[in-house]
């Protein structure tokens, strides 16, 4: 109780145009905080509920298209922090952040198939992500994932090829797009190591104890496998 009254319940309610321009201004400086509890608490659980809805909404904008922002910042970058606004969100009230990728879910279907990419991998661990997509946009990220693979294999992953297919690690992710685990575990060793990288799964505990190098990465001799991330 006391922790809450310190967090929260002894704050007045922060409301109007003032608390929407501090979220912009946060998600745009270069000290952006991850801290879950730190977003929750200043952005949503201090917030009137109007403008706690706009708030949610223009993250979810943001996150789903690279909506462009002030010009400190890349429209990349900002997706993917507001993503990261929309997960701390989804603890205080997820059907809210639901309804708000449902109302903007049409921009997805209307970006290029690497921004489509970009946009299912920072939201991959939403459930209502995954929950929302219909079939056609479903199908359309299965098919996007299938062409990931370099060839010739011992070729480095490009870093967003590497983020959509560490989407493996999400149950849902994997259930949803068919050929997400099968172009994951027909890479190399190397190109493996690198989706590993990006983020921590339960899912990769198999393959990290098979080890991040096989005998046909190294008959390359290719000077480039050690600049793999995680090695």
């Amino acid at each position: 109780m006391a922790t809450a009254l310190d967090s929260l319940l002894v704050h007045p309610p922060t409301q109007g145009r003032k608390v929407i321009d501090d979220f912009m201004a946060h998600v745009t400086e270069p000290l952006f905080s991850t801290s879950p509890a730190y977003l929750l608490a200043t952005f949503f659980a201090r917030v009137r509920p109007t403008a706690r809805r706009k708030i949610v909404d223009l993250a979810a904008k943001h996150a789903l298209a690279e909506l462009p922002g002030p010009p400190e910042i890349s429209p990349i970058l900002l997706a993917d922090r507001t993503a990261e606004c929309l997960h701390a969100f989804t603890t205080g009230d997820s059907a809210m952040v639901a309804a708000s990728l449902n109302m903007s879910l049409d921009r997805l279907g209307k970006v290029d198939g690497q921004q489509q990419l970009r946009a299912a991998a920072r939201l991959a661990e939403l459930d209502a992500f995954w929950d929302l997509l219909d079939a056609p946009l479903t199908a359309r990220l299965d098919e996007l994932i299938a062409g990931l693979a370099p060839s010739p294999q011992w070729e480095l992953l490009a870093p967003d090829n590497a983020e959509a297919l560490s989407m493996v690690g999400v149950s849902q992710a994997r259930a949803a797009l068919p050929r997400l685990e099968s172009t994951f575990g027909a890479l190399s060793a190397v190109n493996r190591a690198q989706v590993m990288a990006r983020h921590m799964a339960p899912y990769f505990v198999s393959y990290e104890a098979r080890g991040f190098t096989d005998s046909s990465s190294c008959s390359q001799g290719n000077p480039r496998v050690v600049e793999a991330p995680g090695i």
